[in-house]
């Protein structure tokens, strides 16, 4: 099974698209949209975001698979519909609700760090957030990333502890979307259980982050 990448592109991005998608064998699937650009002091700063003022501008990414990684964008509204969801907000401030947007999925995963579970939640109580994130409808699991202090994961009334990788050197951009992807292909693609596929992309995003590998 392929796989395809749903995505908004800016005219000057295209080609890199088109190279990436040679390069991995991906189907891209794209509109064209504003240009937003994200820009880094240094790995563990907060990047600065430029966004046109017609971004997200009515445009909509209408979705329907067995099995999707569903990140929150801000160039566009993504709507789902699938057996299995694993799905990161990627808006510490700002973050959303899987189906407030109409996506529906049989099961959900939410993998977020502990600032997006507290925006979401009100709950300053990473333990309490993630109890009401795993009480919503057809949410089959909750992934909360602690940083150093390492993740914690909610599933079938159960909660687990797994502790940080230790590395010589963390490089931080980047290792959120992989440690859902990660996540997404054992749990979605490996039919790996919940528990077992965390700690797996807690492996990997260490492994990632000490090498950008």
């Amino acid at each position: 099974r392929g796989i395809n990448f749903y995505t908004i592109s800016s005219l000057k991005k295209k080609k890199l698209l088109d190279i990436f998608s040679k390069q991995f064998d991906i189907s891209i699937v794209d509109k064209e949209g504003p240009d937003i650009s994200f820009n880094y002091l240094h790995p563990f700063s907060n990047p600065f975001i430029y966004t046109p003022s017609s971004s997200k501008s009515n445009l909509k990414i209408e979705i329907t698979a067995d099995t999707i990684l569903k990140f929150g964008m801000l160039e566009s509204e993504v709507i789902v519909d699938s057996e299995r969801c694993v799905y990161d907000p990627q808006s510490p401030d700002s973050s959303e609700y899987f189906e407030r947007n109409g996506s529906s999925a049989n099961e959900v995963v939410y993998v977020l760090n502990s600032k997006e579970a507290i925006n979401l939640t009100k709950n300053k109580d990473i333990i309490k957030a993630g109890k009401e994130l795993s009480a919503r409808k057809n949410v089959k699991g909750v992934v909360i990333k602690c940083d150093s202090m390492g993740t914690i994961v909610f599933h079938n009334n159960k909660i687990i502890h797994i502790p940080a990788y230790e590395t010589k050197k963390v490089w931080l951009i980047g290792s959120g979307d992989i440690f859902s992807a990660v996540f997404y292909y054992f749990w979605c693609e490996k039919n790996i259980g919940i528990f077992e596929s965390a700690k797996k992309a807690s492996y990997y995003t260490a492994f990632y982050s000490e090498t950008k590998i």
